[in-house]
């Protein structure tokens, strides 16, 4: 019994004895299958023809829009899969290992070049200091991080709930579909996007944009300068806004200057406050317009809908104020002749239509103290004058009730007028 367990003990020491000399000699299972299988291994040359490259994975971990250049920055990862017979082995021979990591300098990698580029610095995607990773059957899986620029047309029509469509287009630089091949069936997107939770649980996320419908394509290209097809894969995305703060920045601003128009309208008729207030609404406008200007202006297609709501928002606050104005110049006067009797007729029956009963008690009662005074007025010393300050007053209350029923006719139209436009965009709303 005692001679077993020394022999036991002889045993695992020499074991420990070995794998400490593996290790000062350098000679680990892993280096050494490294060693045995980049010996002889050109990474030049190809491993076999033809070659198909598998894009198994599309991780978007940060988006950065640059609108004013039309271009989007992603951090993204893609995952390249192919075969290479020269990186196989027996793992029973080699301590079972079955996978292998290995300097991605050291093995061949092909040469996928970005074709929509907005960096010269970013066109290789394969140059990257990562390993791969290599089975035993020869499967190379390599997933380097990029850091890519892809041109990007934007559409503001429905800004802020802008999408523009992007495209990221890679493609061998000097291989044809001969010799590199490009396979999409296991193309899997997935977002990598950092997200934070807030005091409710809630996940938020550290960016505006989201990334829908990633679509990819291959496509098969005859150009002039060959004979051979090249092949290229086309990922298809949309960018997608997604910053509730910052679009109802920027649509609060446009209800609340529709609105503040029709309130130029309930403001007294002979207040001259209405002009004011006209003019202060036109700045606003004109403000808004300024400040979405730069950030809307390198939208090379169509304006967004909201900068044309604003726009046609300035047009019907300038024509309110110049009613305004009108109306004021009613209601003020001086009028020298009362209102013609048909006209006069006309506002009296309307006024409690239009809910100015006031202001026609001030006309009946003015032509009531008129009527009653003119007798009295007449016997006694300067009635001429007397005369012709009630008569001054009952035109002055005539002319006001029509600057009156004006103003609220005005008021009534133009909040219809508000109705029509923001339920015209309401899409952007």
């Amino acid at each position: 019994m005692v001679s077993k367990c020394v022999v036991a003990m002889v045993a695992v020491m020499v074991t420990l004895a070995v794998q400490v000399l593996g290790v000062e000699n350098g000679s680990l299972p892993e280096d050494a299958l490294r060693d045995a299988l980049l010996k002889n291994y050109n990474k030049n040359s190809f491993p076999s023809t033809p070659m198909n490259i598998d894009v198994t994975k599309f991780s978007v971990l940060g988006v950065v829009m640059h609108g004013q250049i039309n271009m989007v920055d992603l951090h993204a990862w893609f995952g390249f899969v192919w075969n290479d017979q020269r990186l196989q082995w027996d793992p029973a021979q080699h301590s079972n290992i079955d996978r292998l990591g290995v300097d991605s300098s050291t093995v061949w990698k092909p040469d996928l070049t970005m074709y929509t580029i907005g960096s010269q610095d970013q066109k290789h995607l394969m140059e990257s200091d990562e390993q791969v990773v290599v089975d035993s059957l020869g499967k190379v899986i390599f997933v380097p991080p990029m850091f890519i620029r892809v041109p990007c047309v934007l559409d503001m029509t429905y800004w802020p709930h802008d999408i523009h469509n992007c495209k990221i287009k890679i493609g061998s630089w000097v291989n044809h579909a001969g010799l590199v091949d490009l396979n999409t069936d296991n193309f899997v997107y997935s977002s990598e996007m950092e997200t934070v939770e807030d005091a409710n649980g809630n996940n938020m996320t550290t960016t505006q944009w989201q990334i829908t419908d990633v679509t990819p394509e291959r496509i098969s290209k005859k150009y002039d300068c060959c004979l051979e097809n090249y092949v290229h894969l086309q990922v298809s995305f949309k960018l997608k806004r997604d910053a509730p703060a910052y679009c109802w920045t920027v649509k609060a601003p446009v209800v609340c200057l529709s609105i503040l128009t029709v309130v130029l309208f309930l403001l007294p008729p002979k207040a001259g406050e209405k002009l004011v207030f006209g003019g202060l609404c036109l700045i606003l406008d004109l403000l808004f317009i300024a400040y979405t200007s730069n950030i809307v202006s390198y939208a090379p297609s169509r304006a967004p809908l909201i900068i044309q709501l604003v726009s046609q928002q300035l047009i019907l606050t300038v024509v309110s104020v110049i009613l305004a104005a009108l109306v004021v110049r009613l209601a003020r006067g001086p009028h020298p002749s009362p209102l013609p009797s048909f006209l006069k007729t006309l506002i009296m029956k309307l006024s409690t239509v239009l809910c100015l009963s006031g202001y026609a008690k001030l006309v009946t009662e003015s032509e009531q103290d008129m009527s009653s005074k003119r007798n009295e007025v007449e016997m006694a010393e300067g009635g001429g004058e007397r005369r012709s300050d009630d008569a001054h007053n009952v035109n002055k209350n005539q002319w006001l009730l029509l600057a009156a029923m004006l103003d609220r006719l005005l008021l009534f139209i133009f909040l219809l007028a508000c109705i029509v436009l923001l339920s015209r965009f309401s899409s952007i709303l």
